[in-house]
C-alpha cells in the first residue's frame, strides 16, 4: 500500500449509459431490474470519495486510531465487476484498488484483534470474510504477484480459523454466512483443495442447524431469524450449486410455505409462539424485503416460486413479474438516479471497527447469478395460473404434511379449513422466556376467515417482552393456571423429548399427541408447582375439523386458584390490516350471545368466531365456563393483536382449591358451513329439522342460519340450498 499514491485511486465520475441493444434481451433486462431499487443497489460512496482517502498517509494519519477508507469494500468491487456495456467502471483499475485497500486494512486490523483474543467467533468471521474474499476476487488481476501471495496468506488464515473454531451451533443464520465466504475464498485463490474444505464446512453447518427444514436458533426455532438464514443459504445455493445447499433451501421453503397462511385482502401471517427470540412469523421474516432472497430462492426451488407473486405483507400481486415496459422504465429511472448521485464527496474515512453483518440492502446475488429463462418461466406460470404461484394453503389440493417427518410441525389442509400443529423443541433458555410449545394448535384457518386461531409471541428483544405475569393473555393454545400467590404454571413451557410425542397419519386423518410434566423452571414460575402434575394434549384433524383433548393429572398437593385451556384468537394486525370484522358469540341454551367484555359465562355450549366473510365454531363436549381475556398486542416485529378464549377448568370462581386429580377438556373446532345448524360438518336432515322446530322464533338462535334475528323461510332455504355440503368428506 505504501507504493500507491492518490493517482492510483483517481477515478472520473462518469455517468452510466443506457444500452438499448443490451436490454433487447428480456433476461438482461430482468437481471438488471433485480438490482434496481428495492434497496438492493450497492452504494456509491466508495466511488465518490476523493482518491487521497485511500492512501496509506490517510489510513495512518490519525495518531490515535487506524482509519479505513471504506467499510464495505464489496460494494466498491461490485461496480468494477458489473459486466454491462453501459458501465464505465467495469474493469476499472482505480476502483479495484480502492476495494482492495479497504479490504486489506480490514484484514490486517481484524487479524491483530484475533491475536489479542478479540472477536474470535466463526460466525463473526464468516460474515467479514465474504467481503474480504469477494473484493480480492475482483481486484486480484491488478495486484502484483507478491501482494497477491501476501493477501492470500491472510485469506487462508481466516479460512482455517473458521474451520478450527467450527460452527458455533448457536445462531444458524450467522453460521450460514461462512458457506458463502469460504466458497468465495477458495474461488478467489483458485484452490481446489480449499474448495473441498469449504464443501465439508457447509456440511457441518447444515447438519448442525438445518436438518429439520428450519433454522436452529439458540437451540430452538425462530421464525423471524429463519429469514436471514434463507438469505445466506440462497446466496450460497446460487453461488455454489452444491446439492446439499440446494436441498436445504428446498427444505426451508417446504416448511416456510406450509406455515404461511393467506388472509382475505392479500395479507399473510403464520404462527410464531414457538420462536426462540423474536415475534414475526415466517411469512414476514427478516431480510426478505429485497429481491435477491425470494427471487433467488425461486430460481433454486419451485417451493419458493409463490414468493415471486406474493406470500408476504406489503407486496403487490405478481410483484416480481413486471411487464417489459415497466422494467424498462424502472431501469431507466435507476440509471438516471445513479448518474444524479455521482457527485464528489469530501473525505470521510471512519475509524476501523469489527463488522460481520453484510448489508442485506446491497445484496445483488439474484442478478449476479441469474439463471437464464427465469423471467420467461415466471411469466408463463402467471399466464397459465399455475398452482405454484400460490402458497399451499391457497391451492386446490389438500394435504396432511408432517413437514419432513421430524415431529415438529404438522400442517393440514382439507376442503373447508386448514390447521398447523406444533409439537417440537424449544430453546433451552429459561429466562427471558424463549418460546411457547408443549403441544399446540398453532393455527386454524379457513379461506373466508383467514387465521381465526393463531399462536403468537413477543419475543425478548423488544421493549415489551413475554412475561410470566401476563400468562392469561399469552396467545398460545395451552393449559395454564396460577397458585394462591399468583405464580403461574403452564404446559406451554414444556420441552418435549422424542419419546414425549407421537404422530399417527392416515390419508384422511391425523393425530398428534404430546405428554409431559409441569414443575420445572420452564413450566412453573419460581417453583409454583411442588407436587406431581402430568399432562397430555392430543389433536385429531379430519376433513370436518379438529378435535382437541387436554388432560391434566395431579396428586393434589398444590393449591391453585385458576386453571384454563387457552385458545388464542387472532383479531388483526395493526400494521397491515385495518377494520377487520371480528365477533365472538357464546351459545347458551340454544341462543347466541355476542361477547365483548371479560365477563365469565357459564354453561357455554359453543363459541362462534366470525371474522371477515366467514366463521369458525368451537363445540364443547359438555357445557363449559368461558370468558375472553383482555387484548394482547405484539408491538415488536408486528402489530398482531390477539385475545384468548379462556375455558375455566376449575369452576371455582377464583377460590383456592386443590389441583384436582384429573382436569380435562374436549372440544371440536370446525369451519361454519352455511346451513350446518348443528355443527357436525354436514348440512343434512338434522339441520332441516332444527330450523323447522324453531320456525317463527325470534332472537339470535342456533337455527337462525342467516343471522337476521328470526327463524323463517330464508333459513330453511339456506339449508336446502346447501344440503349435502360437507357430507361426502
Amino acid at each position: 500500500m505504501a507504493s500507491l499514491t492518490a493517482n492510483d485511486f483517481e477515478l472520473s465520475l462518469t455517468p452510466l449509459g443506457y444500452d438499448a441493444n443490451y436490454f433487447q434481451s428480456e433476461d438482461n433486462l430482468y437481471r438488471t431490474w433485480l438490482i434496481t431499487g428495492f434497496y438492493s443497489t450497492p452504494r456509491l460512496e466508495g466511488l465518490r470519495y476523493p482518491a487521497s482517502q485511500f492512501t496509506l498517509q490517510t489510513i495512518e494519519g490519525d495518531p490515535n486510531r487506524v482509519l479505513i477508507p471504506h467499510p464495505w469494500p464489496h460494494e466498491i468491487a461490485w461496480w468494477a465487476q458489473w459486466n454491462y456495456p453501459g458501465n464505465p467502471y467495469y474493469g476499472n483499475r482505480a476502483l479495484k484498488l480502492r476495494a482492495f485497500v479497504s479490504a486489506a486494512v480490514d484484514m490486517i486490523m481484524l487479524d491483530d484483534a484475533h491475536e489479542r483474543g478479540l472477536y474470535r467467533r466463526s460466525d463473526f468471521l464468516g460474515g467479514t470474510l465474504i467481503w474480504l474474499a469477494y473484493a480480492y476476487g475482483v481486484a486480484k488481476d491488478v495486484l502484483p504477484a507478491d501482494v497477491q501471495a501476501a493477501y492470500e496468506v491472510g485469506l487462508r488464515k481466516f479460512f482455517e480459523r473458521i474451520e478450527q473454531w467450527g460452527p458455533t451451533g448457536t445462531f444458524g443464520d450467522m453460521d450460514a454466512m461462512a458457506i458463502v465466504s469460504m466458497y468465495y475464498t477458495a474461488q478467489a485463490i483458485g484452490d481446489a483443495d480449499l474448495l473441498e474444505h469449504a464443501y465439508l464446512y457447509a456440511q457441518r453447518v447444515i447438519n448442525l442447524h438445518f436438518q429439520n427444514g428450519m433454522e436452529r436458533h439458540q437451540g430452538g426455532y425462530d421464525a423471524s431469524y429463519n429469514g436471514i438464514a434463507i438469505f445466506f443459504l440462497t446466496w450460497a445455493a446460487l453461488l455454489t450449486n452444491w446439492d446439499i445447499v440446494v436441498e436445504t433451501v428446498d427444505r426451508l421453503h417446504e416448511v416456510k410455505s406450509h406455515l404461511t397462511l393467506p388472509e382475505p385482502g392479500n395479507t399473510f401471517y403464520g404462527p410464531s409462539h414457538f420462536s426462540s427470540n423474536t415475534s414475526a412469523d415466517v411469512a414476514n421474516d427478516q431480510w426478505s424485503g429485497t429481491p435477491p432472497r425470494d427471487i433467488g430462492a425461486a430460481m433454486v426451488t419451485d417451493k419458493a416460486l409463490y414468493l415471486a407473486f406474493g406470500g408476504r405483507n406489503g407486496r403487490a400481486w405478481a410483484w416480481a413479474v413486471p411487464t417489459i415496459a415497466a422494467m424498462t422504465q424502472a431501469v431507466q429511472r435507476w440509471i438516471n438516479s445513479i448518474n444524479a448521485a455521482l457527485t464528489p464527496l469530501p473525505a470521510s474515512p471512519s475509524a476501523w471497527g469489527e463488522r460481520h453483518w453484510i448489508r442485506s440492502e446491497s445484496g445483488t446475488y439474484a442478478g449476479d447469478y441469474y439463471r437464464p429463462g427465469t423471467y420467461a418461466r415466471l411469466r408463463q406460470l402467471l399466464q397459465s395460473q399455475s398452482p405454484l404461484i400460490l402458497p399451499p394453503f391457497s391451492r386446490q389440493e389438500n394435504f396432511l404434511d408432517p413437514l419432513l417427518e421430524r415431529h415438529v410441525f404438522l400442517s393440514v389442509k382439507f376442503p373447508y379449513y386448514g390447521a398447523v400443529f406444533f409439537t417440537g423443541e424449544l430453546s433451552p433458555q429459561v429466562s427471558p422466556i424463549a418460546g411457547f410449545g408443549g403441544g399446540n394448535l398453532s393455527a386454524f384457518w379457513t379461506p373466508q376467515t383467514g387465521s381465526v386461531i393463531l399462536g403468537r409471541r413477543r419475543g425478548f428483544q423488544g421493549a415489551n417482552i413475554d412475561r410470566w405475569e401476563e400468562w392469561r393473555t399469552w396467545p398460545v393454545n395451552a393449559m395454564s393456571g396460577a397458585v394462591q400467590d399468583g405464580r403461574a404454571f403452564t404446559t406451554a413451557g414444556y420441552r418435549p423429548s422424542a419419546t414425549d410425542r407421537d404422530y399417527w397419519i392416515q390419508p384422511d386423518i391425523a393425530i398428534v399427541e404430546v405428554r409431559g410434566r409441569i414443575g420445572d423452571a420452564y413450566t412453573a414460575q419460581s417453583g409454583a408447582i411442588r407436587g406431581q402434575v402430568l399432562f397430555r394434549r392430543r389433536f385429531t384433524a379430519d376433513p370436518q375439523g379438529v378435535t382437541a383433548e387436554s388432560m391434566l393429572l395431579s396428586d393434589g398437593t398444590d393449591i391453585v386458584t385458576e386453571l384454563y385451556e387457552a385458545v388464542p384468537l387472532f383479531l388483526y394486525d395493526g400494521v397491515y390490516q385495518r377494520n377487520v370484522p371480528h365477533r365472538v358469540a357464546f351459545l347458551i341454551n340454544g341462543e347466541w350471545t355476542v361477547v365483548n367484555t371479560e365477563a365469565l359465562y357459564v354453561d357455554v355450549q359453543q363459541v362462534k368466531i366470525t371474522r371477515f366473510n366467514g366463521a369458525v365454531r368451537i363445540l364443547f363436549e359438555t357445557p363449559q365456563w368461558v370468558k375472553l381475556s383482555v387484548q394482547w398486542v405484539d408491538g415488536f416485529q408486528s402489530g398482531a393483536t390477539c385475545r384468548n378464549l379462556l375455558i375455566d377448568l376449575l369452576h371455582n370462581n377464583g377460590r383456592p382449591v386443590n389441583l384436582p386429580a384429573e382436569a380435562r377438556i374436549r372440544y371440536r373446532i370446525i369451519p361454519a358451513l352455511p346451513g350446518d345448524i348443528d355443527g357436525n360438518g354436514c348440512v343434512d336432515d338434522a339441520d332441516l329439522l332444527r330450523v323447522l322446530l324453531e320456525f317463527g322464533r325470534s332472537g339470535y338462535l342456533l337455527a337462525d342460519a342467516n343471522e337476521d334475528g328470526v327463524v323463517d323461510d330464508a333459513d330453511l332455504l339456506l339449508v336446502l340450498n346447501h344440503f349435502g355440503t360437507g357430507c361426502w368428506l
